[in-house]
């Protein structure tokens, strides 16, 4: 998937907060690019009090328009994001696109999988890739 077109429309329309069922969706069904560092870390930022999140970017070309310090975009799918959340702590996941923003905390991704049946354990073998 080169964009997450459903996603890019409801940010872009700035209807994050009355569509945020199907921004969830959104992210569940096709994911979000993330940047990577020349090192393969993932890049986090910080909101303007200090809060760190992950951000997610509706294509990889959006995030290499809005991020200059980009190494790599990587596709994070809906178990990526949660498994990054588990393993650094940070809940939130700031959506990009071209002309939207919108935080989610990335805990609701994870109630959409298991509502949809995923049930955790070693199924959930994640990692970013190029």
């Amino acid at each position: 998937m080169d964009i997450n077109a459903v996603l890019a429309d409801i940010l872009d329309r700035g209807a994050a907060s009355t569509e945020w069922e199907a921004l969830l969706a959104a992210v569940a069904d096709h994911g979000v690019y993330g940047p990577a560092a020349e090192s393969g870390k993932v890049l986090f930022r910080r909101s303007e009090d200090d809060v760190p999140h992950l951000p997610g970017y509706v294509s990889a070309a959006c995030l290499a328009e809005q991020v200059a310090e980009l190494a790599a975009a990587f596709h994070c799918d809906a178990l990526r994001l949660w498994d990054t959340a588990e393993r650094t702590g940070v809940p939130v996941l700031v959506l990009h696109s071209d002309r939207g923003r919108a935080g989610l905390p990335i805990g609701l991704v994870a109630r959409v999988l298991q509502e949809r049946g995923w049930r955790g354990g070693e199924d959930k073998e994640m990692r970013p890739s190029p």
